[in-house]
């Protein structure tokens, strides 16, 4: 069948397969020149973590790549999406690479060249969704079989995967935030709605396009993909359309938690305002004894001496008690607490 060759920062891995169905790995290149002519063989290389001045020659000098889609390839700023150079097909795809403590989402580009027998792979760091495709390719002989087109299938496949598995991570924290909105439904519940609710966004952003290019790849506009391969991408597309459908009800969720934390904060400030209130009732009569027995005019014009002795004094003090008790009684009794 052939051989596939898998370059991984400054070493080319090669993995061979048999005409009885054996592999072989890790068969080492340690130079670029030493890959054999693209008509040759099958090849997947995978690249990151190489200077763009080396990537750039060997895109140009050994597959010939179009300038503009090698720049398009080390300009790590696309949404997903295919362009067809007749000889081989320029594909962008993006893979969630984790989600951080505030729920924060990165995300890693991944630029492919598929051509005839090759497939080229380029992204800026070490990405699981490459080891793990790599670890597959021991025992998954369905899609080693189909050659390009089947890793291909792979590296998307478990993209979407990633995506799958993210879009889980954020719905069970959503279902923690809306628990603790009625349990203490503190400040920073609000910065951790606004991290998750960025997230489902830049997901949204590249869910969208991704399912038109799975779309593509399985509607037979490219000639490269064989006829007989294109229920791999209508499926990946299937599952596209599902995580869309999830991803909007997963908007609406935190959408209404949303408005559920702001209606519970404006309950909360409401309460306080209403037991301020009371509390500034109660004192009111207080502050008006205090205030008229704290005036000290009447003793130059009259004798009022008795307005300071014991029994007025108890006389104030029972008021003091008798006042706000009967303002209690009368709030309670028209239900304002």
């Amino acid at each position: 069948m052939g051989f596939i060759c898998i370059l991984e920062v400054r070493l080319i891995r090669l993995l061979t397969f048999q005409p009885d169905g054996t592999i072989a790995k890790n068969v080492s290149i340690k130079n670029t020149k030493e890959l054999p002519p693209i008509k040759e063989g099958i090849y997947w290389m995978d690249i990151f973590d190489e200077p763009a001045n080396k990537i750039r020659g060997l895109f140009s000098d050994h597959f010939h790549f179009d300038s503009l889609a090698i720049e398009d390839a080390l300009d790590q700023i696309h949404v997903p999406k295919v362009d067809d150079w007749e000889t081989y097909l320029y594909i962008t795809l993006h893979c969630p690479s984790k989600v951080e403590e505030d729920n924060s989402l990165l995300m890693t580009e991944i630029d492919i060249f598929l051509g005839e027998n090759y497939l080229v792979t380029y992204h800026d760091s070490a990405n699981e969704v490459m080891d793990l495709v790599w670890s597959n390719t021991d025992h998954n002989q369905r899609i080693n079989k189909k050659g390009p087109v089947g890793l291909l299938y792979q590296v998307a496949d478990h993209s979407i995967n990633n995506f799958m598995s993210i879009i889980d991570h954020l719905d069970e924290n959503i279902e923690m935030v809306e628990n603790d909105l009625f349990n203490e439904p503190k400040p920073s519940l609000l910065q951790e709605i606004f991290h998750i609710k960025r997230s489902l966004l830049t997901l949204r952003r590249m869910i969208a396009p991704s399912r038109e290019v799975m779309n593509r790849l399985s509607r037979g506009d490219f000639a490269l993909i064989p006829n007989e391969h294109r229920m791999l991408f209508r499926d990946l597309y299937d599952h596209l359309v599902r995580l869309h459908d999830i991803l909007e009800n997963l908007r609406e969720l935190l959408g209404e938690a949303m408005d559920t934390y702001l209606s519970v904060q404006n309950n909360r400030m409401n309460d306080i305002m209403r037991i301020l209130t009371i509390i500034t009732t109660f004192f009111m009569p207080l502050t008006f004894l205090t205030g008229f027995f704290g005036m000290n005019f009447f003793q130059p014009v009259a004798d009022f001496s008795s307005w300071t002795s014991k029994i007025a004094f108890i006389a104030l003090l029972i008021g003091m008690f008798i006042f706000p008790w009967l303002m209690f009684r009368w709030m309670r009794g028209k239900r304002w607490m």
